[in-house]
């Protein structure tokens, strides 16, 4: 009798751990059930919006198209200009415009005098060191990829 109950005990132990188990994988496919639903409503609604932002764009490409036919710009026409021989000739007031250079009025001593303050606040330039360019010929003449 003993035996008995200790298996019955053992079955009923047994049942109630299988049935947690099945609880638990039941809730769990509930969750991935609802998570998949909630992702084929978030790539239908993605769609959605990939179409209308397609109309959007093949509308503007149309807008576009017939602006640019209606109003040519002129970049797209070569136009040949017929010289004339007036146009060839240069005229005689360019050139008396064109020899005559102005000059700037000369510095007052006011201003090209300097204060020692001034030139010592200058900060002296640091000098660069520049490759010699006849080194970098020499390596291209002597590569080792040839």
């Amino acid at each position: 009798m003993k035996i008995q109950q200790r298996e019955s005990g053992k079955s009923q132990s047994k049942i109630t751990t299988l049935t947690s188990e099945l609880e638990e994988t039941k809730q769990n496919l509930q969750k991935a059930k609802e998570e998949g639903n909630s992702m084929s409503h978030s790539i239908k609604v993605l769609k959605e919006e990939l179409e209308k932002t397609k109309q959007d764009l093949h509308l503007l490409k149309v807008v576009e198209f017939d602006k640019q036919q209606s109003e040519p710009d002129a970049k797209d026409f070569k136009f040949m200009k017929k010289t004339t021989k007036m146009e060839l000739e240069p005229k005689p007031e360019e050139f008396q415009k064109k020899k005559y250079v102005k000059f700037a009025s000369s510095p007052s001593i006011a201003q090209v005098a300097v204060n020692k303050e001034e030139v010592k606040e200058k900060p002296i330039p640091i000098k660069k060191v520049r490759r010699k360019v006849s080194i970098t010929m020499i390596g291209w003449l002597f590569s080792k990829n040839k």
